[in-house]
C-alpha cells in the first residue's frame, strides 16, 4: 500500500477524521472538522462555529478538535495546478510554537524542493490561522502538514481552497498591517537594466520570473509577492518558478551544466539570483550570469541576501571557506561592494535586499526574531517584508 494511503487510513481510523458536507458545497478542495468521537480528539467546550459574518451557528454545541500530541498530522494529497493560488485555513491552540509546512509533488510523486514553512505562534485560546501558497511549476498535488514539538497542538476546521491573486494580495495586506510600515524607497534608476521586464509588466502579457538560490530565496518567493505585482500591473500574467536548494549558491550552480538544469530549462524572462549561500564568491555569480546570457536572452537581476545575523554568517562562512580568519572577514566585509561592482560591470540589475532589510529592522523597533521562524528563516511577517521590498522595487 502506498505510504499516503496507509497514513490516511490510520488517520481515518484513529483520528476520527470527518469532512463537513455543508462546507463542501463550494469549491473547497479539502475540509476536516474532526467531529467524530475517538481517542485522539478531545472535546473543546465553549467553542462554537460561526459563519463568515461571525454569527454563531451552534450557540450551545460542543466541538471536537484533533490534538496532535507528537510528530505531525498531514492531509492526503490535494490536487493543484501550477502557478495557481491556494488558501489554507484552520483554527489552532497550543502552548508551544509549531510549524506548518506545504510540500508540492509532480506527476511522478517526486517532492519539490521549494516547499513552504511557516510558524504557528503560541496561543492559549483558539486562534484563526491562514496561509496562502502558490502551486509550483509542474506540480499536480500538495500536502499540508502540522508539526509539533514537545507540547500538543489542538487543530480544528482545516480547509483548503483555490483563491485568486486579488484574494492573496488582500491576505498579504492583512499580514503587512500587523508589522511596522515598510518605508523602503527603491533607487530612481531601478529597472533601467530590465527594459523588457518592465515593458511586459506595464503593457501586459506573460512574465516568467525564475528565482535561483537557497532557502532564503525560497522564503522571498513564498511571500507571494507576485500577487502584489499583479494588482499593480493588472494586464500582466506573472509566473514565479522557485528553483532552489538549501545552503546552495552560485559556486554550485555554475558547474556541470547546472545553469541549464536549474534556470534555463524553465525558460525565464527574468532570472533573479539571490540568497546568502554564495560564500562571498562574486566570480561564481558572474559565471552564472555569463552562462545564462550565452544560452538565453532573458534579463538578470541579482539580489543581495537579507536575514543574515553576523555571527551566523561568520560561523557558516568560516566552515565553508576554511581559510585564514582575516581573509574570511575581509571577504565578508567587502562582499556587498564587490557584488555591486560586479553587477555594474556585467550590466545586470542589482537589488540590495540586505540594506533594505537592515534599514527596516532599525526602523521597526522590534527584535529581528519577531520576523523569523528560526534563527535565520522568515516567518509570515518576515516574508511580507521581503516580498514587499521586491514588489516595491518592480512596482510602477
Amino acid at each position: 500500500m502506498d505510504y499516503w494511503k496507509h497514513h490516511l487510513l490510520v488517520a481515518l481510523t484513529l483520528v476520527g477524521f470527518s469532512t463537513d458536507p455543508h462546507s463542501r458545497a463550494d469549491d473547497s478542495l479539502f475540509t476536516a472538522d474532526f467531529n467524530s468521537p475517538d481517542q485522539d480528539a478531545e472535546v473543546q467546550k465553549g467553542f462554537s462555529r460561526t459563519d463568515k459574518n461571525g454569527k454563531p451557528l451552534d450557540s450551545g454545541g460542543v466541538e471536537r478538535a484533533l490534538v496532535i500530541r507528537k510528530g505531525q498530522w498531514e492531509t492526503p494529497p490535494i490536487a493543484v495546478k501550477p502557478f495557481e493560488f491556494y488558501r489554507i485555513q484552520c483554527r489552532t491552540k497550543g502552548a508551544e510554537s509549531c510549524f506548518v509546512s506545504v510540500t508540492f509533488f509532480d506527476s511522478d510523486d517526486a517532492p519539490h524542493v521549494a516547499d513552504v514553512y511557516d510558524l504557528l505562534d503560541v496561543s492559549e485560546d483558539w486562534a484563526p490561522y491562514e496561509l496562502c501558497v502558490r502551486g509550483r511549476v509542474n506540480s499536480v498535488r500538495m500536502r499540508v502538514r502540522f508539526h509539533v514539538g514537545n507540547r500538543p497542538l489542538s487543530l480544528d476546521d482545516v480547509r483548503v481552497e483555490p483563491v485568486s491573486a486579488t484574494a492573496v494580495a488582500t491576505w498579504a495586506d492583512t499580514l503587512a498591517s500587523q508589522v511596522p510600515v515598510l518605508r523602503y524607497r527603491p533607487p530612481t534608476t531601478r529597472g533601467s537594466l530590465l527594459p523588457k521586464t518592465m515593458t511586459r509588466l506595464r503593457e501586459g502579457g506573460r512574465l516568467r520570473i525564475v528565482i535561483l538560490g537557497d532557502s532564503i530565496c525560497n522564503d522571498t518567493s513564498n511571500s507571494n509577492f507576485e500577487a502584489l505585482l499583479q494588482r499593480a500591473y493588472p494586464r500582466s500574467q506573472i509566473e514565479i518558478v522557485t528553483s532552489v536548494l538549501g545552503n546552495t549558491g552560485c559556486q554550485y550552480y555554475k558547474e556541470d551544466d547546472r545553469v541549464e538544469q536549474f534556470a534555463l530549462r524553465f525558460k525565464p524572462d527574468l532570472l533573479a539570483i539571490g540568497g546568502i549561500s554564495h560564500r562571498f564568491d562574486v566570480e561564481a555569480i558572474r559565471s552564472v550570469i555569463r552562462q545564462v546570457r550565452a544560452g538565453s536572452d532573458c534579463e538578470v537581476m541579482v539580489m543581495s541576501g537579507p536575514v543574515t545575523p553576523h555571527e551566523i554568517v561568520e560561523s557558516f562562512a568560516y566552515r565553508a571557506h576554511r581559510g585564514p580568519r582575516s581573509e574570511l572577514l575581509r571577504r565578508m566585509e567587502t562582499f556587498p561592494d564587490d557584488l555591486r561592482r560586479m553587477t555594474s560591470d556585467e550590466k545586470v540589475e542589482f537589488l540590495d535586499m540586505l540594506a533594505a532589510w537592515d534599514d527596516y529592522m532599525l526602523r521597526s523597533y522590534r527584535p529581528q526574531e519577531w520576523f523569523l521562524r528560526d534563527i535565520i528563516h522568515a516567518n509570515s511577517r518576515g516574508k511580507q517584508v521581503l516580498g514587499r521590498i521586491l514588489s516595491r522595487y518592480l512596482a510602477p
